[in-house]
């Protein structure tokens, strides 16, 4: 009787667990919205990073750092998510695609390390390449428009500068 009933709770509590698990799957329109979201927040985090001077050198570690660790967190939540099956594989197409521009930002802050201004340079047209990718699953899953898009979030923000105060001169007479 005891392992009667026990049965019966484990397949009660193992036939639930699919019903949550289909229920969780979101909407077209609730993938979309959530999916704007982290866009969003990843162009925020990005556009709030300080560019790093040109040329390319230790002062940009911190840069594409950042831009890394934001690409890793969109990435992840971008997984978490549970599409309508209609858009469940250019999701994965566009997860997959965070990868090689993630391995290419850490190339990027490791040769701004040793000052290699023109690898660092290359490397950012390759994130900017990656960038389009992405957009172009956006764009398949209807997501991330305009402003939002990878294309404004990623391939532009990595392409910031700004001024170097180690090289700046001024007058040194008074």
């Amino acid at each position: 009787m005891v392992v009667t009933l026990l049965v019966l709770v484990l397949a009660l509590a193992f036939s639930g667990r699919g019903e949550d698990d289909a229920g969780s799957q979101l909407s077209h329109a609730a993938f979309v919205a959530e999916a704007n979201r982290i866009c969003a927040e990843l162009g925020r985090s990005n556009a709030g990073i300080e560019p790093p001077p040109r040329p390319y050198d230790e002062q940009g570690v911190d840069f594409f750092d950042a831009l890394h660790e934001n690409a890793l967190r969109a990435r992840e939540r971008f997984e978490e998510l549970q599409p309508p099956e209609r858009d469940v594989a250019a999701l994965e197409r566009l997860v997959d695609a965070y990868g090689p521009l993630a391995v290419r930002l850490e190339e990027a802050a490791a040769s701004a390390s040793v000052e290699q201004d023109s690898e660092v340079a290359a490397l950012v047209g390759e994130i900017g390449a990656g960038a389009r990718r992405i957009a172009r699953e956006e764009r398949v899953l209807e997501i991330c428009s305009g402003e939002r898009s990878a294309t404004r979030t990623i391939a532009a923000q990595v392409r910031r500068t700004s001024e170097n105060p180690l090289t700046e001169t001024g007058s040194l007479l008074p």
